[in-house]
């Protein structure tokens, strides 16, 4: 049987078989006498028509009554139904049965609600699951893990802890963080840019301030990127055109990222070991990954779109309900730390290695994390490179002893290459092996210093 994952964050519901994201959806619906518009059609008129857009309706999934009463709807629930009747169109050619996976902060009741709507779409339901456990069971851990998420309202950060058994321990809501504050802010920004560099206002009209909101994605990926951006605005015969710098919008949304960050370090322990994992939806926002300021002992992952649908199918047999009453899966069997994933993957003869080399340099492996990327700033312990490459990301890997080994350990969503194999999370290595970053991609050479043989301490 073909099983696909739908994830319902309301940032994108999306719909994955693990290989391939195969639909996202935005959690928006637009209401207008007895037209219902979901998804990506109604957030294409979110700044031309914003009273009659909701944007809650699967953050805040109920029966009571909308405070405005519809013909075709009547409650929140109504939206979702509407919302969820167009995926599973969508996709159900590709799809045979689906499992759920949901945020921790659903309760009990939002949770039925959700399988009432999918029965009434008859959307063949076999499983349950939280989405941020399915997303870690992909990690090589042992202990407390962490993993940071989005929504359009709010950022959530899900506590887990890796023992016998991979077992959600704690939820907590970031408020006022969500994707919708970050729009807002980089809207106001680009704005600003345009009143001052092309004497344009794009809010001025609301179809201009629409067109800058859809192109606002491909503007970010640019940015996350790139330390700048042209971007272009049509109205008309006329382009209107701007430069800006990555670093502007960095600063536009820093109270947001400076919320986060504080939250995410109330909750980790300096003192303690232990991996923060970063849903690909942070991961692509422009700065935010640096700008958490994980404690030093905290392995950060950017994970990438179908990790925690990987991380679902991967499970299936133990997430899957043989009854149609489903049971929300909030622990999992563990995975003992994969030798294979951070195996030697070159001879275990090799030495470990004691320096790595870049342009001429060789910089010690010490316990502390070298940092390897695009941006290293003052008094960061690491390696800057890739001036004139693409997709290197701020802070794109790091190298450092863990016991007897040496690891690379990938901190971007592009992935890291060693040996010319891709990594998504971590590998062990030895002399003489290479690590990439970007493209066309930039290398560095892992040594060891060795004594002369024969060398004697005789004058």
């Amino acid at each position: 049987m073909h099983t696909c994952v739908i994830e319902i964050n309301d940032a994108a519901i999306t719909a994955s078989d693990g290989e391939a994201v195969l639909l996202e959806s935005p959690g928006y619906a637009l209401v207008e006498h007895d037209q219902v518009l979901v998804g990506e059609a109604a957030s294409r008129r979110v700044r031309l028509n914003p009273r009659a857009i909701y944007d809650r309706f699967w953050n805040q999934l109920s029966l009571e009554p909308l405070s405005k009463r519809h013909v075709k709807v009547q409650h929140q629930a109504d939206l979702a139904y509407y919302h969820l009747a167009a995926i599973w169109d969508a996709i159900k050619s590709n799809a045979e049965e689906v499992i759920f996976a949901v945020p921790g902060l659903f309760s009990t009741e939002q949770l039925r609600l959700l399988l009432g709507i999918a029965q009434a779409c008859a959307i063949p339901a076999v499983g349950l699951v939280d989405a941020a456990l399915a997303a870690a069971s992909q990690a090589d851990m042992e202990g407390t893990l962490w993993h940071l998420d989005i929504q359009l309202h709010h950022a959530v950060l899900t506590q887990l802890y890796a023992g016998a058994r991979l077992t959600r321990v704690d939820v907590h809501r970031i408020p006022r963080t969500g994707l919708i504050a970050m729009h807002e802010a980089w809207m106001n920004a680009i704005t600003d840019a345009f009143v001052r560099e092309a004497r344009f206002d794009p809010t001025q009209l609301a179809y201009t301030e629409q067109a800058l909101y859809d192109c606002l994605p491909s503007w970010l990926a640019s940015l996350n990127a790139d330390s700048y951006a042209t971007l272009e605005l049509r109205t008309g015969h006329t382009t209107h055109r701007i430069n800006i710098q990555r670093e502007r919008l960095i600063q536009a949304t820093a109270e947001l990222y400076q919320e986060i960050g504080q939250h995410v370090r109330n909750h980790l322990r300096p003192d303690e070991s232990t991996m923060l994992l970063i849903s690909h939806r942070l991961a692509q926002l422009p700065g935010l990954p640096e700008a958490l300021c994980a404690p030093r002992d905290c392995r950060t992952v950017s994970l990438k779109a179908c990790t925690m649908a990987r991380g679902v199918l991967t499970n299936e047999a133990h997430i899957r309900c043989a009854d149609s009453a489903l049971k929300f899966v909030t622990s999992l069997p563990a995975r003992k730390p994969a030798r294979a994933r951070t195996a030697p993957i070159g001879p275990s003869s090799k030495a470990k290695p004691t320096h790595v080399v870049y342009e001429g340099y060789a910089y010690a492996i010490t316990d502390r994390p070298l940092l390897v990327g695009a941006n290293i700033l003052p008094g960061e312990h690491g390696i800057e490179v890739g001036a004139y490459c693409n997709g290197i990301a701020h802070h794109h890997c790091s190298i450092r002893r863990r016991g007897r080994e040496i690891v690379v350990e990938n901190h971007s969503a592009e992935g890291t290459i060693v040996n010319d194999k891709r990594i998504d999370i971590s590998a062990t290595v030895g002399a003489g092996d290479t690590v990439k970053v970007g493209t066309p991609g930039v290398e560095l050479l892992l040594i060891a210093l060795m004594e002369p043989m024969g060398q004697s301490d005789a004058p």
